[in-house]
C-alpha cells in the first residue's frame, strides 16, 4: 500500500510540472491538467484516510464541549441542532447567516454548532477568534459581528471586532494563538476532511449532508423531520 502510495505521488508531481508547462500553451490544457491532477490527489487521500461515514463521526460533530454554538439556550442535539461548516470570508456563508437571522426574527430561531473550513490565512485567524471568544463568554456575540461585514476580514480587523462584540482584543489575540485553540480548528478541518467536505457553507441537519445555502423552510423541514416530528 505504502508503495502505491508512493509512486502515486510520484505520478502527481509529474503531472503537476507537466501542468505548469501547458499553463503557457493553452488555458483549456491547463484546466483539463489541474482537474486530473485534482482527481489524483483525491485518489492518494483515499489511500491515506478512507472517508468516514456520519454515523460514525456524528459525536464529534455535536459535540459542543469543542465548538461555538449559537442560538436559543438549550443543547443542540442530533435531533433538533445543525451543524454548519463555514468560512466567514465565503459571501455564501453570510447568505447562510442572513437565513439564521431571518428564522429567528420569525420566531424559530434554529440552534447551530458552528465548525469551520477556512480556505486563507485571514479566515483562518478569524476562525481561531471565534473559538476563542468563547473563553469570554462572548462567541455568539463576535459571530454575529463578524457575519454581519460586507466586505472581506481578515487579522487586522479583529480588535474592532472584538470591541464592537463587548471583548477585550489583547485577551482574544492572546487565546486565539494558544495551542488549545489550534487543536480545535485542526479538529473541525480534520472532521470535515473525514466526511469529504471541501466548500462551505456544509450542513449536516440529522442524518442529512446539504451543500451550499439552505432557506429557512428547507432547515425547519430537516429538523423537524430528524426529531420525528
Amino acid at each position: 500500500m505504502r508503495r502505491a502510495v508512493v509512486w502515486i505521488m510520484i505520478g502527481l508531481l509529474a503531472l503537476l510540472a507537466a501542468g505548469g508547462a501547458l499553463m503557457a500553451v493553452e488555458p483549456k490544457a491547463q484546466a483539463i491538467a489541474l482537474h486530473v491532477a485534482h482527481r489524483v490527489v483525491r485518489k492518494v487521500q483515499n489511500l491515506i484516510d478512507p472517508p468516514q461515514s456520519l454515523a460514525a463521526v456524528r459525536y464529534r460533530l455535536f459535540d459542543k464541549a469543542t465548538a461555538a454554538v449559537i442560538g436559543p439556550p438549550g443543547v443542540p442535539d442530533e435531533a433538533s441542532g445543525i451543524v454548519v461548516f463555514i468560512d466567514y470570508n465565503c459571501i455564501f456563508c453570510r447568505r447562510q447567516f442572513q437565513v439564521f437571522e431571518a428564522m429567528a426574527a420569525e420566531g424559530r430561531p434554529p440552534r447551530v454548532i458552528l465548525r469551520h473550513l477556512p480556505h486563507s490565512v485571514d479566515s483562518i485567524a478569524l476562525a481561531q477568534a471565534l473559538l476563542a471568544a468563547r473563553q469570554q463568554g462572548g462567541a455568539e456575540a463576535l459571530h454575529r459581528v463578524m457575519a454581519a461585514a460586507d466586505q472581506p476580514l481578515g487579522p487586522g480587523d479583529l480588535p474592532d471586532l472584538a470591541r464592537a462584540a463587548g471583548l477585550d482584543p489583547e485577551r482574544l489575540r492572546a487565546d486565539a494563538a494558544s495551542p488549545e485553540i489550534e487543536a480545535l480548528l485542526d479538529g473541525d478541518v480534520k472532521l470535515a476532511w473525514s466526511l469529504r467536505i471541501e466548500s462551505t457553507p456544509t450542513m449536516v441537519v440529522g442524518t442529512e449532508l446539504r451543500r451550499g445555502v439552505q432557506s429557512g423552510d428547507a432547515l425547519a423541514a430537516l429538523t423537524a423531520a430528524a426529531a420525528g416530528r
